[in-house]
């Protein structure tokens, strides 16, 4: 068993009426997903996938295909809801997500993304981004048309490329990371990444040991900067591990993929 100590928090930011951020934080499941499609219906898509995946929390060891599966239910089931209910059109959701699987026997965290919120993983050394922005302005970025530093300015950048509910099927972006104890991990919503850039995060996480401080810091940070969207942050401290042998190594039939 890996020991963690996790805390999650959300909060409504500082313009939106409401929000429509959903978020899970119970072992071994830990997920964000950040709504969208107006009225209630953004509230509607990030919940569906919550429940989704909260049925996984009694069911057992979990594997590779049991997320996978889930994802496609909780996608079906919000591409659905949308086309047979017009208030609900064109509703969707981001989904990012941490989940302990068993693979080989081993423990392993299977990471996974669609959208644009976000998993960092912080070590003694550094603050690094698991994930990658299904985004216009990531794909503006890769392919040189403006910087990093353009790209927290640009009128795309709220548009997604890759969304839970917006077609019949959905790809998540898949990584495979060996738990490693003194690992910190950040789960967030991109009303935490609009407004703080990435040396921001990582202070607030490295001046505040507790993990529920942390996400009240961090919320409360991307408040004062404007708080223009909704927050949700989750905080996953690593506290003790299996051994591993192989370190990071994934079992051999794995492929991390991004």
């Amino acid at each position: 068993m890996v020991s963690l100590r996790v805390a999650g928090a959300t909060d409504t930011g500082a313009v939106r009426s409401h929000n429509e951020d959903n978020f899970l934080a119970q072992y071994p499941v830990f997920i964000v997903a950040d709504g969208m499609g107006g009225h209630s219906a953004g509230e509607v898509a990030s919940a569906i996938v919550v429940e989704e995946f909260r049925a996984l929390i009694s069911a057992g060891d979990l594997t590779q295909p049991m997320i996978t599966a889930a994802i496609e239910r909780a996608n079906s089931t919000i591409f659905k809801s949308a086309a047979a209910i017009p208030e609900r059109s064109g509703m969707g959701t981001t989904l990012v997500g941490l989940v302990m699987i068993l693979e080989s026997g081993l423990p392993y965290w299977m990471a996974f993304n669609i959208g644009d919120s976000r998993l960092y993983r912080m070590t003694s050394e550094s603050l690094s981004l698991v994930t990658r922005d299904h985004s216009r302005v990531q794909e503006m970025v890769d392919s040189g048309e403006i910087s990093l530093a353009e790209a927290r300015t640009s009128n795309e950048r709220n548009v997604i490329t890759r969304a839970m509910g917006v077609e019949p099927s959905i790809i998540a972006d898949i990584w495979l990371l060996s738990p490693r104890q003194g690992d910190r991990f950040l789960i967030c919503s991109d009303g935490l990444t609009t407004e703080l850039e990435n040396h921001d995060i990582e202070e607030i996480l490295r001046n505040n040991s507790d993990a529920d401080t942390a996400c009240r810091k961090l919320i409360e940070a991307a408040t004062k900067e404007g708080g223009r969207d909704n927050i949700t942050t989750i905080v996953i401290d690593v506290e003790s591990e299996f051994e591993i042998s192989d370190g990071d190594t994934l079992p051999k039939h794995i492929i991390s993929s991004n």
